[in-house]
C-alpha cells in the first residue's frame, strides 16, 4: 500500500493486504491467495488490528485514514479465516488421536 506504512509488517501480510486493496478498492482483477495458517501471522494480525483500534477513531476512521480502515477490514476477514482453519485442524488432530 502506497499510503500505509508497512513498517514491521511481514512480507506475507503486506502482500495479502496489497493484493486485497488492488482487488477491493482499485477494482483490479487480482487473485488474492489466503496465506497458510501460522501462529506468528495470526499474532501479527491481532497486533496490527489492536494498533489501529488504539487510534480511537471509531466510525470516523474511514474518513480520516481510509487505508487503515480498509486494512483493518481485510485483516479481520483474514484473521477469521485463519482461526477457523486453525480450529478445524486442531479438531481433526483430536479426532485422529481418539481413533
Amino acid at each position: 500500500m502506497s499510503t500505509d506504512s508497512n513498517e514491521g509488517r511481514s512480507p506475507v501480510l503486506d502482500d495479502y493486504l496489497t493484493q486485497s486493496y488492488r482487488r477491493e478498492v482499485m477494482g483490479e482483477r487480482v487473485e488474492v491467495k489466503t496465506p497458510a495458517v501460522d501462529d506468528k501471522l495470526i499474532a501479527e494480525i491481532e497486533a496490527a488490528i489492536a494498533k489501529i483500534d488504539a487510534l480511537h477513531l471509531g466510525a470516523s476512521l474511514a474518513g480520516r485514514d481510509f487505508v487503515s480502515y480498509q486494512n483493518r477490514r481485510t485483516m479481520l476477514r483474514l484473521l477469521l479465516t485463519l482461526k477457523s482453519e486453525q480450529i478445524r485442524r486442531r479438531m481433526e488432530k483430536e479426532d485422529a488421536a481418539h481413533c
